[in-house]
């Protein structure tokens, strides 16, 4: 008995996100005293994801539940319904007034310092006693992110190329803030199909404007993409937008592997 009151009282407390990318924010945030846990993987989708009965138990036990939102988990609601406290980080920014076109808001550096910013609101709320690690967290966090912007944006200054074609419009706000230049989007958010109209409007442009590459999401395989990247005798690069590790090392990772494919050339 005294072996397992002394379990209760060290274990960690429990933090659950959605996704990985907010994990993986989250983790930087709180350090080593708090567990974070995601209920996907990198490898599942969460427009279509299945919670299991063991992911609503995880979410019951968590002293804080945090999600996008903005329709991205479409089963969302039942894990807030769940949830001692559910934060829906991207409807948070958006009330607050913060333009969001996507719901894949983590994919720009300036609204991941945004999405930050409102996690340790949260956990101050209800861990005021480690506030200052929190706040202190958050600082190192947004520098490091700062530093990440400015040295893409050193990057794409120079790319005699910076044009690219998304399949998916989750790479928008990460083109804009970067200094890529994002020429078209092939399937709206939540299109699951691609007409041969669609399809023959974006490889009309695609060669009109010389682009040479389109982004494919990892995890996420289609054929589309690369009929696309052979009509334009150009390349699929594939991203990784559900990273599992620390946010600023798995984003420049994306980033010089656009930044590759661009400067490929047939």
């Amino acid at each position: 008995m005294k072996f397992i009151l002394v379990l209760l009282f060290t274990a960690k407390p429990l933090l659950m996100t959605s996704i990985q990318p907010l994990a993986s924010i989250t983790k930087e945030l709180v350090g080593e005293k708090y567990r974070v846990e995601s209920l996907l993987n990198g490898q599942q989708n969460p427009h279509t994801y299945e919670p299991s009965p063991g992911d609503i138990g995880k979410v019951e036990r968590a002293a804080l539940y945090f999600e996008v939102g903005l329709n991205l988990e479409s089963w969302g609601d039942r894990m807030c319904k769940a949830a001692r406290k559910c934060i829906k980080v991207g409807e948070i920014l958006k009330e607050r007034g913060v333009p969001i076109k996507n719901p894949h808001i983590w994919l720009d550096p300036v609204k991941a310092k945004k999405i930050a910013g409102v996690i340790v609101e949260e956990l101050v709320s209800v861990f005021p006693q480690d506030s200052t690690d929190f706040y202190s967290n958050l600082s190192k966090f947004e520098a490091r992110v700062d530093s990440l912007i400015s040295w893409t944006r050193s990057k794409t200054e120079i790319l005699t190329d910076k044009k690219f074609i998304s399949y998916h419009p989750a790479w928008e706000d990460f083109a804009h803030t970067l200094g890529f230049d994002l020429v078209d989007v092939v399937v709206e958010h939540g299109s699951k199909e691609v007409s041969t109209k669609r399809l023959a409007e974006v490889i009309k442009e695609a060669k009109n404007k010389g682009v040479r590459v389109i982004v494919v999401e990892k995890g996420f395989p289609s054929r589309v993409p690369h009929i696309i990247a052979s009509e334009i005798n150009g390349r699929a690069v594939e991203l990784d937008p559900l990273f599992s590790g620390y946010y600023v090392d798995e984003m420049k990772k994306n980033i010089e592997n656009l930044i590759k494919g661009l400067k490929w050339q047939k």
